[in-house]
């Protein structure tokens, strides 16, 4: 594969050569060279040997490359004699004016076969970008203007990952031997839709197309199905409502293929997919709506009321109410008859384009509004054309401080990065996955695009239940089970006596992220099940961040672990100055993922290519991150800085207590006070007195909550998250969220 970059220099060609040739300045402007060193000695000549230093993640790497060809000031290039196998050139042309047309060429070979169709399409656009960023930033160097490359990796550091990134694609058995026919429709898939979710189901359904892709409340759908009825909705979106490049279609769906089916037939169509959140309100939505400039609604029946607050045309993907729940069998949960092997009938309840203006169980469906399925039926199920450019996916943020954002990503460099979690997490091919948080969060989307690029199975459900989640881990015999913390929690606390019966001998990735763990939820759970947890810390802007295994785990219960292959974790002070080890700052992370920004115009800071998590934390002396909280969650009272983590880690060791968040508040004197939320555990002895002096005796006076508040259930989003802003708000005004509890259980 070459890849090349091209710009104009107000200077001339003698001037750019004295920057090319000169190897001591290459760490300037090409991006993620630490060090370009030479091994022989006076000016650079035809054999001239240098030694490049790059920065690939956290890990240097070097390659030692030797000088084929000189021309002075017109041509340098050289290849690589060790290290990442590629091939380098500069070409420089006078132009009229005095200017200096620069070319940078980089050719390096991928492997061969479907794999190296793959590695191609996903490195292709991100060295371009790379090389791009290097000849401009030349020509800041050349021409004494601001730029630089700061902490951007390299070209060759990018080449370094897609290599990297093809064996561990091996590792995981993704590359098997198939017919010759099914590997060349794989290949020719991935031909047509590039790097983006609808390559994921198509490529799958060319290699494996009987293997199931999903099973959900209404039963199961094969690889073969799901790429026919996509096709088939791309059509009918076109058809109907002229979805194409440049539509945005909101996705108000909980956990079910018609999610599933959505996105990929708007990826197949080159629309963009604005996941929308179903705790939303019907003002909220519409706010969301408006602001991401949405002109189509896919939404579940049971979310009618809602959708249709923002007023725009809408289609139903699920319009059934939810499944009665199963038999109680010795105080287990059944899960719905849904082991995997029955064809998937058609979506419970769906018959297409009926009018229901209410439905026993509080769920409405307008009059008149066609089904997926109604689109499905009336369309051709042959490939549709490919889009002229592919769709982006847009995530939002959670909105606990504010109205969500929109933050699009770029598919290509998602798809490349993706591969850097192979690298800590063991996804397998062809396995069973369980994805128990919402897909429109950024965990659940990312896990259900890494299954269907693995031709794995899904299993999904509508709502989550702690006993139905181990059951189909039991019936399924599920390898990996994708999670948030809060939901870990409910595992974790279920008694040994329902836990019984339910096979997880399976079960050897669980796959957690979304906020903080708590240390004994972490050891609890493993006590349980295995050492089988996996945390990855990361936020919807920058994707993932670092990776703590099971061991890491068992060592420090309480760490986020390290980066992933191809990322940097940096920990910044106020100034952009990097911290030492041990030191508390501003966490800031760079994986290749290209946010650009927020949809509505806003930006993260950034800094040396870096983007700000937002979150506070410091690393141990093992390299491990340790989070400590938000920045905006800091509490300062009475001029002393409080991260609330900190104090709710210590309230959870506490037998008695089962959650807890700690709050900020306005105090007339201190300037804030805190405020301690605690739900108990049943049955358990814990009062305002005890709390207190547990904080007291192990943490600065300053960090003792003046308030605790006993309440039912803490308020979260569908993600897991706990609404702060709520608790604040109820301490301020004087409510109580989930109502009082008692002073003594």
């Amino acid at each position: 594969m070459r890849v090349s970059g091209t710009v104009i220099v107000q200077a001339r060609p003698e001037q750019v050569w004295a920057v090319i040739a000169d190897t001591a300045r290459y760490p300037r402007f090409m991006a993620g060279v630490t060090r370009w060193e030479s091994r022989t000695a006076g000016p650079t000549r035809l054999g001239s040997r240098w030694i490049a230093r790059l920065q690939v993640g956290s890990a240097p790497v070097g390659a030692l490359v030797e000088v084929v060809e000189l021309d002075p000031p017109c041509d340098l290039a050289w290849c690589s004699i060790t290290g990442v196998e590629h091939r380098g050139r500069w070409r420089l042309r006078e132009v009229p004016g005095g200017a200096t047309r620069v070319t940078f060429r980089l050719a390096y070979q991928a492997p061969g076969g479907v794999l190296g169709l793959l590695a191609d399409k996903v490195s292709g656009p991100m060295v371009q970008r790379i090389v791009d960023d290097t000849v401009q930033a030349l020509r800041a160097e050349v021409e004494g203007r601001p730029g630089g490359t700061g902490r951007r990796r390299s070209a060759l550091a990018q080449v370094s990952d897609a290599a990297a990134g093809a064996a561990l694609v091996l590792s995981t058995g993704a590359v098997t031997p198939v017919r010759p026919d099914r590997l060349l429709q794989a290949a020719g898939a991935l031909q047509r839709w590039g790097p983006t979710p609808a390559a994921a189901g198509a490529v799958s359904a060319a290699r494996f197309p009987d293997a199931i892709a999903v099973v959900d409340d209404g039963g199961t759908l094969t690889y073969r199905q799901l790429h026919r009825r996509t096709n088939a909705l791309a059509r009918g979106l076109r058809q109907r409502y002229a979805v194409g490049p440049g539509t945005k279609v909101g996705v108000l769906c909980r956990n079910h293929t018609g999610f599933v089916e959505t996105c990929l037939a708007l990826s197949k169509a080159g629309a963009d997919a604005v996941l929308l959140n179903t705790g939303f309100a019907g003002p909220q939505l519409a706010d969301v709506c408006h602001a991401e400039q949405v002109q189509l609604l896919v939404h579940d029946a049971d979310l009618a009321q809602v959708a249709a607050a923002a007023e725009l045309p809408r289609l139903v993907a699920w319009p059934a109410a939810d499944p009665a729940p199963g038999p109680a069998i010795a105080g287990q949960a059944a899960a719905p008859a849904v082991a995997g092997q029955a064809a998937r009938p058609a979506i419970a309840g769906g018959a297409a384009g009926r009018g229901v203006d209410d439905v026993a169980g509080g769920w409405a469906v307008t009059a008149g509004v066609p089904t997926l399925d109604e689109l499905v039926a009336g369309a051709d199920r042959t490939d549709p054309p490919a889009p002229a450019r592919p769709g982006q996916v847009v995530i939002l943020t959670s909105g606990t401080t504010g109205r969500p954002k929109g933050a699009p990503r770029d598919l290509a460099a998602s798809a490349t990065s993706a591969l850097s979690l192979l690298s800590r997490i063991p996804y397998r091919a062809r396995a069973t996955m369980v994805i128990a948080p919402p897909l429109f969060h950024a965990w659940g989307y990312a896990n259900l695009m890494a299954a269907l690029a693995l031709s794995s199975t899904v299993v999904l459900r509508r709502r989550f239940d702690p006993l139905v989640c181990l059951s189909d881990i039991s019936t399924q015999r599920a390898r990996m089970l994708v999670a948030v913390p809060v939901m870990l929690q409910r595992l974790a606390d279920l008694p040994d006596e329902q836990c019984r019966g339910f096979a997880t001998d399976s079960l050897q990735v669980v796959a957690v992220s979304g906020s903080a763990i708590p240390g004994g939820v972490v050891t609890r759970f493993m006590d349980r099940f295995g050492d089988v947890l996996y945390n990855l810390y990361g936020s919807t802007e920058v994707a993932w961040a670092t990776v703590a295994d099971p061991g890491q785990l068992r060592a420090v219960p309480t760490t986020a672990g390290t980066p992933p292959r191809g990322t940097t974790v940096a920990i910044l002070d106020d100034d952009g100055i990097e911290l030492p080890r041990g030191r508390r700052g501003r966490i800031f992370v760079g994986n290749g993922l290209g946010f650009s920004g927020y949809s509505d115009g806003g930006a993260k800071t950034v800094i040396g290519g870096l983007i700000d998590t937002g979150d506070v934390g410091h690393l141990d002396s093992a390299g491990r991150l340790m989070v400590e909280g938000r920045s905006d969650d800091m509490i300062v009272s009475g001029g002393e800085n409080v991260f609330p983590q900190e104090v709710e880690e210590l309230l959870r060791s506490h037998p008695g207590v089962a959650d807890v968040a700690v709050v900020g508040v306005p105090d007339p004197e201190l300037g804030q006070r805190l405020a301690a939320y605690v739900v108990r555990r049943p049955g358990a002895a814990a009062d305002e007195a005890q709390l207190k002096a547990l904080v007291r005796d192990q943490l600065a006076r300053h960090k003792v909550p003046r308030q605790v508040v006993f309440v039912d259930a803490l308020p979260r989003n569908p993600a897991g998250k706990v609404l702060r802003h709520q608790l604040a708000a109820a301490v301020t005004n004087g409510h109580r969220i989930g109502g009082p509890r008692p002073a003594q259980p």
